[in-house]
């Protein structure tokens, strides 16, 4: 087993070239050390809390980008963690769908703007904090009304 002792030990003092093929072995298991793949067990239809071990967690539906997107909201510290509903800095994934999920998904984007998030967490890219938020949903926005627009999209 790998452990922080050997992580510590492993990079104290490494030259700037590359790790031996068998450092590369180690440091792929160190970020995994101590978990354990398990199925999920629970069905979420709705949107439901989670008490995690006195932190509360809003799961909640927001479909768009697919109709499974989830988001994890934690009202007490205005964090929100968004799936790919919010994506960083770059074009929204439109090929996974047709015009009524891109509607559906302008309206988990409004949805996710009401909480008043303070940072969110997207599924891809950067964190966004205070009025970022607002300027990268609304970019997102943009982007699926264009989509909707268009000529070129069927029904």
């Amino acid at each position: 087993m790998i452990s922080a002792r050997w992580a510590a030990s492993s990079y104290r003092g490494r030259s700037a070239g590359l790790p031996q093929p068998t450092d590369r072995r180690e440091e792929a298991r160190f970020p995994f050390l101590g978990t354990h793949i398990a199925n999920p067990n629970r069905i979420v239809d709705r949107d439901q809390g989670l008490d995690l071990e006195g932190v509360t967690a809003q799961l909640l539906l927001v479909p768009g980008h697919t109709t499974a997107n989830l988001a994890v909201w934690i009202a007490e510290d205005r964090v929100l963690y968004s799936g790919d509903t919010v994506v960083s800095d770059y074009q929204p994934n439109l090929a996974a769908g047709a015009p009524p999920d891109w509607r559906r998904w302008l309206q988990s984007l409004e949805r996710l703007a009401s909480l008043g998030a303070e940072v969110l967490v997207p599924g891809h890219g950067r964190i966004f904090r205070g009025e970022e938020i607002a300027t990268e949903i609304a970019r997102i926005r943009a982007s699926l009304l264009q989509a909707l627009g268009s000529p070129f999209i069927g029904e």
